[in-house]
């Protein structure tokens, strides 16, 4: 029985437009009275949160000025100190120039003796050991010419008769 009661009170409606048009006025009413009050606060507080903000960025924009400004008579400053210091170059290198012109042709005086007393040390050098090459390949053309004028017989006998020559010439010394 309830159930009956229920559905007669409460039924559904089938009717599409008018059941959207319900929907929407019901939507509306809620947003007006419970919503309005909920939205006007979060709005406010938005809008608090917004002040601050360009406050606080006004007040970085004052000190960002008062930098740029301090940061511009630094830089004037340090204009003024590199002009200084390239002067200051300009004179020195003048003088070094004047200074380094002679250094560098007494440099080039000592450079050109130093230079000539070693081409003659390696000269004298130079020859000693051509002349030493030059003997050594004499000696070996002699020694393969003698082996090939002197057979092995001829060796054999040189040999023997020197031997001979040593041993008679100890037993002299000995007796």
């Amino acid at each position: 029985m309830n159930i009956l009661i229920f559905n007669f009170i409460f039924h559904l409606n089938t009717n599409i437009l008018e059941t959207n048009f319900l929907n929407i006025l019901v939507i509306l009413f809620l947003l007006t009275y419970v919503g309005y009050p909920f939205l006007t606060s979060i709005l406010f507080e938005r809008e608090k949160r917004v002040l601050v903000k360009l406050k606080e960025s006004s007040i970085a924009a004052v000190k960002a000025a008062v930098k740029l400004a301090e940061a511009r008579r630094k830089y004037a400053r340090s204009e003024v100190f590199i002009k200084q210091i390239y002067d200051e170059s300009n004179k020195i290198i003048e003088n070094y120039r004047s200074t380094s012109l002679e250094q560098l042709e007494q440099n080039l005086n000592r450079l050109e003796q130093s230079l000539a007393a070693t081409i003659q040390a390696k000269e004298k050098t130079a020859k000693q050991e051509l002349k030493e090459k030059f003997i050594s390949l004499i000696i070996s053309r002699v020694i393969e010419d003698g082996k090939s004028l002197i057979n092995e017989s001829k060796q054999q006998q040189f040999v023997d008769n020197q031997l001979t020559k040593i041993k008679i010439s100890q037993w002299k010394n000995v007796n």
